[in-house]
């Protein structure tokens, strides 16, 4: 499963990040992954997935007045775990100086270990974290879509 879902995320990024790039008149190379604008990109790639006949759950992680968004491929009522895939879209936002680029699609617990050997600042990692989801976001849930449920 990893590989075959790397390989869609992989696409389904540069498709959605080339959208809002444009969409946002931003410069044609504007690097996404050290932007803001997880809330755009997640839900998004909650859409992709969807239509492609992926499960996933879009996760709001709160802490300490903070935000971010990550989509975890796996049942939406499923319990998080930190051995779910997780895709961040924009993990290094957290320093100007950050060599890495691009989305992080690993396991939870891994793509934290990868922020942190990155020099992210814990509060930064910790919005990745289980014990920081403050909602998670299904399909139906979402008051920005079209609920399949009447």
């Amino acid at each position: 499963m990893y590989m075959s879902t790397r390989q869609t995320v992989d696409s389904m990024m540069f498709t959605i990040n080339s959208a809002i790039v444009e969409a946002m008149a931003m410069p044609v190379l504007t690097d996404l992954s050290r932007n803001n604008l997880c809330h755009v990109q997640t839900s998004a790639l909650q859409n992709h997935l969807a239509i492609a006949g992926q499960i996933s759950r879009r996760e709001l992680h709160q802490a300490n007045g903070l935000w971010h968004y990550v989509v975890a491929h796996v049942a939406p009522e499923a319990e998080p775990t930190n051995d779910d895939l997780v895709t961040d879209p924009n993990p290094w936002q957290f320093g100007p100086s950050t060599p890495q680029t691009g989305h992080l699609h690993l396991p939870r617990g891994v793509l934290m270990e990868r922020l942190q050997s990155a020099g992210a600042p814990d509060w930064f990692i910790a919005l990745r974290g289980i014990q920081t989801i403050a909602q998670a976001h299904t399909m139906q849930s979402n008051p920005f879509r079209g609920s399949t449920d009447a």
